[in-house]
């Protein structure tokens, strides 16, 4: 059953600063080192995506799928100020979490089948 797409441009490193910047939070990277962390997101999410539920123009990315790239990348981004998976907040320290249900969630209609 084909569901609905509303679709958007594939996300790049512009997107990422738009979104962390109307989140009122800083970018505090190099351009660069931004855009490369786009593409690393952009293929950890790509992994779990069915290309056969993709809208078939290339240039054209699933909203919900584009969102989950930039959250992901925003994950990827600000876990350099927790190399060791650990975030401390005062006396308080926590196990980052090594998949955002977010995004999960995000993508779900675009991935795999579980059934064959």
């Amino acid at each position: 059953m084909p569901h609905p797409v509303l679709v958007t441009e594939w996300p790049t490193g512009d997107s990422l600063r738009l979104w962390l910047t109307q989140n009122a939070v800083g970018v505090q990277a190099d351009l660069e080192l931004v855009d490369e962390i786009v593409g690393d997101a952009s293929a950890s999410v790509f992994e779990d995506i069915d290309p056969a539920k993709l809208p078939d123009d290339p240039d054209l990315c699933p909203r919900t799928v584009a969102r989950a790239i930039v959250l992901e990348a925003a994950r990827l981004l600000y876990r350099r100020q927790s190399p060791h998976g650990m975030a401390a907040f005062g006396d308080v320290a926590l196990r980052l979490r090594s998949v955002d249900i977010d995004v999960e969630k995000l993508i779900h209609a675009y991935t795999f089948d579980a059934s064959p």
